[in-house]
């Protein structure tokens, strides 16, 4: 699978848990664990292609995923924008 069909995969995908995971804890921990196994997986994968994937483009997705569903946890509670 080329780089741009997987950047676009994993880009949509993400798009989609943002848009579907809406209550604050449920984001923060998603949040926390893409952030967490994303460093994990950037610092100890030594093997850099699983099925087609590069998984160090994933790894920096989720990475980046993590830490905006954890910043912007509260981005659909009604009673902080009031």
């Amino acid at each position: 699978m080329s780089e741009f069909n997987q950047f676009l995969l994993v880009l949509a995908l993400f798009i989609l848990i943002d848009r579907l995971v809406k209550p604050s804890r449920p984001r923060k921990w998603l949040g926390l664990a893409f952030l967490g196994g994303g460093l994990l997986g950037r610092l100890t994968l030594t093997e850099s292609h699983w099925l087609g994937f590069d998984l160090q483009l994933v790894s920096l997705f989720a990475v980046v995923g993590g830490l905006e569903l954890f910043f912007r946890r509260h981005r659909f509670n009604p009673d902080l924008w009031a």
